[in-house]
């Protein structure tokens, strides 16, 4: 039963042990071809056995294909509801935010913020206020959109400087910098619009936005996931600045 034999070759701990993720998930639908390809060989046997009047053959055949198909078709519903979960927990990386104290200035509130995008060049600002603001328009697709590979698409448009409490925003001056961004593929809308009204794919646009606080030396990654963007500490002083930071 040389099927039974590459299984369990497969299913070896030292060679799971030297794979990564992605590769593990290889390994594992690998296990279910084999799996079901051991079922369709049992079955044709038992088959070729009832033919021959070969009954006790054809029972043992018969449930050694039911119980690689029952297998394979486990491993198919996990594999399946595993894929549905990274599809709709997919996360695309799409900036990185670094704050610098600015130098020679009256107020502490001042900093240059290096915004690096996935789809534009860096560029340094010169932001006012207690946090870092990103904001964008997103499209989110539905669901089962996400399930056919579709990822949610997304257009930075604004970073702001922002400070805790309304009053502080109202009496002091914080700056606002218009992106432009034409990342993300949100230029081609219209030919999306157009697919809409025959294909419904999009469950809705709207805006999202991000904020942290700005320390010296603070490092923010910024992700945008399939409902919207998430910003996360990518660094010690980062992190330092959100355990004491009351938003």
């Amino acid at each position: 039963f040389s099927e039974v034999a590459i299984l369990a070759r497969c299913m070896d701990p030292h060679e799971v042990g030297r794979l990564g993720r992605g590769d593990e998930m290889t390994l594992f639908n690998s296990i279910i071809a084999v799996l079901l390809l051991a079922g369709a060989v049992f079955f044709m046997r038992a088959l070729c056995h009832v033919r021959r009047r070969r009954l006790g053959r054809a029972s043992s055949n018969g449930l050694g294909s039911g119980i690689c198909f029952l297998l394979g078709g486990l491993g198919l519903s996990l594999a399946f509801n595993l894929y549905a979960y990274q599809r709709l927990t997919y996360e695309q990386p799409v900036a990185t935010l670094t704050c610098r104290q600015a130098g020679g200035e009256s107020s502490s509130d001042v900093f240059r913020v290096h915004l690096a995008r996935a789809q534009a060049p860096d560029r340094t600002f010169r932001v006012v206020g207690q946090s870092w603001q990103l904001s964008a328009r997103v499209l989110k697709w539905r669901a089962w959109a996400n399930l056919i590979g579709l990822d949610a698409r997304y257009q930075f448009n604004r970073l702001s400087g922002r400070y805790e409490s309304a009053q502080q925003a109202i009496r002091k001056r914080h700056t606002v910098y218009e992106l432009n961004d034409p990342g993300g593929g949100l230029s081609a809308w219209a030919m999306v619009h157009w697919l809409n009204t025959w294909l419904p794919l999009i469950d809705t646009r709207y805006g999202s936005a991000v904020y942290m606080p700005m320390a010296n030396g603070a490092r923010y990654k910024v992700a945008l996931t399939q409902s919207g963007l998430v910003a996360r500490a990518a660094n010690a002083e980062a992190r330092q600045a959100v355990r004491g930071w009351t938003g």
